[in-house]
């Protein structure tokens, strides 16, 4: 490993403690029965990753309107939470749920989007 990589390394670590919350990575399984909650997957385990939470303003559809009647129509979403992950290794999928350390506060995993750099953001939903 080069000097940089070194400095890098240390350097990611130390921000990742500054700027990211701490969550617990618990994997889930669909269970066998489709009316029953997901169980947990004792093939994967459980580990602790480091990520950023957002909850951003998802905007309005059909803003546009006059009388604003999209606005209050049922069921629709407001608010977009993620959770950013930047451990490549974490095996994050769906159902998975994270757990933040801090403050016990739990998520479920709807989604898991990957870039190039391996970063993983959830698309993630209060429990």
């Amino acid at each position: 490993m080069s000097l940089f990589a070194r400095y890098d390394r240390v350097a990611q670590h130390v921000q990742d403690k500054v700027f990211g919350a701490t969550f617990e990575h618990l994997p889930r399984r669909p269970a066998a029965n489709v009316n029953a909650p997901p169980e947990a997957d004792p093939d994967r385990v459980s580990v602790f990753v480091v990520g950023i939470w957002t909850n951003a303003v998802t905007p309005p559809a059909l803003d546009n309107l006059a009388d604003g009647s999209m606005n209050r129509r049922p069921g629709r979403v407001l608010r977009n939470e993620t959770i950013d992950v930047a451990d490549p290794t974490a095996d994050l999928r769906r159902l998975d749920l994270l757990v933040d350390v801090a403050t016990g506060r739990r998520w479920m995993i709807e989604s898991v989007d990957r870039d190039d750099h391996g970063r993983r953001l959830c698309r993630v939903n209060s429990v």
